[in-house]
């Protein structure tokens, strides 16, 4: 789309407020908002935004984004065809039509939204030199990172990196103390008669997301009290990544608007399932699936084969990109159906990679499931990371081991070393250390990336090693110490 074409979406949109989003290094969606006005002076300000991008003083950013010069600036770039409406706030529609009904079943109300679209944005840093200066792709801009390396894998081998992401959350309500309760007592597939007002959540959202063009699998209620998970139909990495992040802003949104509140922290909850991504992906060339081969065991071909081992043999360097946040390693426990060994098996939930069996004949269903990454991860990066992992296991053809039947979740601890079964890093701090000593990452992300990442997650690590929690204190305390 052209700017010229896009002016005229915006006009037919009625839209009177467009978000300029960017996602910083930790998936964190910022943004900038141009008010869309019919005046002359306004609609030549829009174009110059559209056309040229933002300057942004970039100081005043978040680490992962400052530019350490103070007299630089960083370009704010919008990638014109990522623009879309929020449908909720646009005059009548039947979205809005059928969200104001529920609103009103529910005792609440939909106020009337300033008509409102959001357009994904890219980083570059500002370089002067004399009396020029010239705009460059920054290192740090994780969208920036993720385009440049889907690029490099359809230069080198034609194909599109092809990722469905299952993304659980769940509901909360706040009490009258101020504590945050889950809003209903289902559990695994219940339907609307065991858990109604997360049924009614779960449909809405999903019908909003449709009509964003945000296409959804299936959705239904998760093991844990309140706990949801809507899957998203598999699609290009880059079109994925930015889904996720708009897909978690209706979530929340949605929830807020009926008084309650969605959470995708990785575990909110004690002694119970926390949320993850699992993320199935797949290689695809000339609209063929590369990782279908009906002649090999499980339908996986040699390349998925391949990548598959790359994903294992570099799942650990991985891990701090995919699951970035304390509180990740919390649900990366044995028992709550996480992953936490490094294996893989068919259908084996208990393994870091799982293959799917169902309807695997059929060459576009055939693809991996690697189980760790959490939804609080950027997804820029936590998809790049696993791609890197992954065709490193293609172009270094690495041997994939033989699989694990059983579940690893009991298997005797003398079993698993026996077997040579690696579990992932156990904490931040030990995932950093991992990071740290990549090279594969390193020479994927690069030394700036890489070096601004440990640092912003190591300050995360130390901070919460400093903290005393309520937990240390009420057990000290009940020892007598």
């Amino acid at each position: 789309m052209d700017v010229t074409a896009l002016l005229e979406k915006i006009k037919e949109d009625q839209i009177k407020v467009l978000e300029f989003w960017y996602v910083d290094i930790l998936g964190t969606v910022k943004s900038i908002a141009i008010p869309i006005e019919p005046t002359d002076t306004q609609q030549e300000r829009l174009k110059k935004a559209l056309n040229g991008g933002l300057h942004c003083d970039a100081s005043s950013l978040h680490p992962g984004e400052r530019v350490k010069k103070i007299n630089r600036e960083v370009l704010i770039r919008p990638d014109l065809d990522s623009y879309l409406p929020f449908p909720w706030t646009l005059s009548e529609n039947s979205i809005r039509s059928t969200l104001r009904d529920a609103l009103k079943e529910a005792n609440s109300s939909l106020s009337q939204a300033t008509p409102t679209a959001r357009i994904f944005c890219t980083i570059g840093r500002v370089e002067s030199g004399g009396d020029q200066s010239h705009v460059s792709d920054r290192e740090i801009c994780s969208r920036s990172i993720l385009i440049k390396h889907l690029k490099k894998l359809q230069g080198e081998l034609g194909c599109e990196y092809i990722v469905g992401p299952e993304l659980e959350f769940y509901y909360f309500k706040r009490d009258v103390d101020g504590n945050y309760k889950s809003i209903d007592k289902g559990g695994y597939l219940d339907t609307a008669y065991g858990a109604s007002h997360s049924d009614k959540l779960r449909k809405l959202t999903t019908l909003i997301c449709q009509s964003m063009g945000i296409l959804i699998e299936y959705h239904h209620h998760e093991v844990g009290k309140g706990q949801q998970e809507i899957n998203l139909f598999r699609a290009d990495a880059l079109i994925m990544a930015d889904w996720v992040l708009t897909y978690k802003v209706v979530v929340k949104e949605i929830a807020r608007l009926f008084g309650f509140e969605a959470s995708f922290m990785p575990k909110p909850i004690n002694d119970t399932h926390g949320n993850g991504m699992h993320v199935h992906q797949s290689l695809w060339k000339n609209n063929k699936n590369e990782f279908h081969d009906s002649t090999a065991r499980y339908n996986l071909s040699q390349s998925g084969r391949a990548f598959t081992a790359g994903l294992l043999a570099y799942a650990r360097e991985i891990t701090a990109i995919t699951n970035q946040w304390v509180n990740s390693y919390k649900r990366l426990v044995p028992g709550y159906e996480a992953p936490v060994y490094n294996a893989w098996g068919e259908a084996n939930r208990s393994a870091l990679i799982r293959i799917p069996n169902n309807f695997s004949k059929k060459p576009g269903n055939v693809r991996i499931e690697y189980r760790s990454p959490d939804p609080t991860c950027n997804p820029y990066l936590a998809f790049s990371a696993m791609l890197s992992a992954g065709m490193a296991g293609v172009k270094n053809n690495l041997e994939l081991h033989s699989p694990i039947h059983e579940n690893i979740f009991v298997m005797p601890q003398q079993v698993i070393n026996e077997r040579q079964i690696e579990v992932l890093p156990s904490n931040l701090g030990d995932a950093l250390a991992h990071l740290r000593k990549s090279q594969l990452m390193e020479n994927h992300f690069g030394k700036e990336f890489i070096d601004t990442y440990l640092e912003l997650k190591m300050t995360e690590w130390h901070r919460f090693s400093r903290t005393v929690t309520d937990y240390e204190f009420s057990e000290m305390f009940r020892l007598g110490l």
